[in-house]
């Protein structure tokens, strides 16, 4: 295999990841192209399981990795190469990534010797999405990574920045746009945990639990007693991709990529909007995933 993509994710945010590989497959030309979509589920792996409640330096704080956030999958977009037998090129994205272009041009581009592809951030590089050099890049190994974390000789703020990566080229804008659809949209990023379509309503999982209230009474168990919620997911600000998602959801759906009981173990589990089921099988959607 001289190519892949790879799609990280947890159990909370699987639907999230499975329409992403739908679409990768799909919109993305992945399947014609014969480049295969593959799922990583931090949930599922013993190095993330044996990590949990490890403290790791996040910038100028002190973190404990918590296996339930919503976000605790991260770190597993450094284990792409590793997974190619560091060989090939690897495209990594983050659940909430869809791939509206063909990836045939991302895998295309000529590297000119950098070991990584990447849009520009304002102190780093966005490495929720990645084209890898999976041969360049044999210092990737999760075990490592995770040890030094642990043993705070890395920083996670670091890593996920890719400050200390020497090669990185700049990718277009278009391939990682946030949080709304142009012309050129490439790729499309709903990069606010708390606007995230699928999860309009739910509370919002903030990371670790909220301190107790006078260090002894557990917030959310008294703000239940008070009959409050905390702060809940909003809609999203951009109709469009709402609109967008829900539509490509219910395309999965009947296309068999998602099935109707990991539908509802996620709406019973609290990961996705209970509400889901109207937009799945809104008017139009089947006739659409028919083509």
């Amino acid at each position: 295999m001289d190519r892949g993509i790879f799609i990280q994710t947890n159990n909370s945010q699987l639907i999230a990841a499975k329409v992403a590989k739908f679409v990768a497959e799909t919109r993305g030309c992945a399947r014609a192209h014969g480049i295969p979509v593959a799922l990583m589920n931090v949930d599922e792996m013993p190095q993330f399981l044996a990590f949990a409640g490890a403290r790791f330096r996040n910038g100028a704080k002190l973190d404990r990795y918590n296996p339930g956030y919503v976000q605790s999958f991260t770190l597993s977009r450094f284990m792409p190469p590793e997974l190619m037998g560091f060989s090939g090129r690897a495209l990594v994205i983050d659940p909430d990534v869809l791939l509206l272009g063909d990836v045939i041009d991302l895998f295309s581009i000529e590297l000119a010797g950098n070991s990584i592809a990447a849009c520009r951030r304002p102190f780093g590089w966005e490495s929720s999405v990645m084209l890898l050099d999976c041969a360049k890049l044999g210092h990737w190994k999760i075990d490592d990574i995770l040890a030094e974390l642990r043993d705070l000789s890395a920083d996670y703020v670091d890593l996920i920045l890719l400050r200390d990566e020497p090669s990185v080229l700049e990718l277009p804008s278009s391939w990682n746009s946030h949080d709304t659809i142009g012309a050129g949209t490439r790729a499309l990023h709903m990069t606010r945990l708390e606007t995230q379509p699928w999860r309009t309503g739910l509370l919002l999982d903030c990371g670790e639990p909220a301190p107790p209230i006078l260090g002894l009474f557990p917030r959310e168990r008294v703000r239940r007693l008070l009959g409050k919620r905390g702060p809940v997911h909003q809609s999203h600000p951009e109709r469009r991709v709402e609109q967008m998602f829900m539509q490509l959801l219910g395309e999965a759906f009947h296309a068999g990529a998602i099935l109707e009981s990991e539908i509802k173990g996620s709406i019973r589990k609290g990961f996705i909007r209970s509400d889901i089921w109207k937009h799945v099988t809104a008017p139009g959607v089947q006739e659409a995933a028919n083509g």
